[in-house]
């Protein structure tokens, strides 16, 4: 009979660590809850959910509970997989900011225009031009274009 609790424990046992170390930079940074929460861009109630064990993680939720208490990217990670955590020397200040919510949806968002067919964008184009105007269809068009030429540039250099 295994007595070891399996990864269920294990788990919870890293949701417990990670719910004592948002509550201990909380208090270092002695800043309210609400605030961290408006800084992370979700709710308090997210912010709750996730120190009582009652909301999963999401990738999103990790990047903006991160965001909010100042802790580099991947730090969240490192403590529910038990890893070394990135340091945090010189205090909150030394820490390099991690993107807001909306900069995250942002690139979200470049990144699937990147990866879209020209007909896709046109498409798009079409549909901005009838809902909004013909300004801003070429608008899209050249934005989109844009972004896909820095992708290809960047492709390019990298070896």
């Amino acid at each position: 009979m295994d007595l070891s609790g399996g990864p269920a424990m294990v788990y919870d046992d890293m949701r417990a660590r990670l719910a004592k170390a948002m509550e201990e930079r909380q208090e270092e940074l002695g800043i309210p809850w609400n605030s961290i929460a408006a800084e992370a861009g979700v709710s308090a109630q997210t912010l709750i959910s996730v120190r009582k064990h009652r909301r999963e993680i999401t990738p999103k939720t990790r990047r903006a509970i991160e965001a909010g208490l100042r802790w580099p990217r991947g730090f969240v990670t490192a403590i529910l997989e038990d890893k070394p955590l990135p340091s945090l020397e010189g205090g909150s200040s030394a820490v390099e900011r991690p993107q807001s919510l909306e900069e995250m949806e942002r690139e979200e968002i470049r990144r699937e225009i990147v990866s879209m067919s020209r007909e896709e964008i046109e498409a798009i184009g079409r549909r901005i031009r009838v809902l909004i105007g013909e300004a801003e269809e070429q608008e899209w068009l050249a934005g989109a274009a844009e972004l896909q030429r820095r992708r290809q540039d960047a492709d390019v250099r990298r070896p």
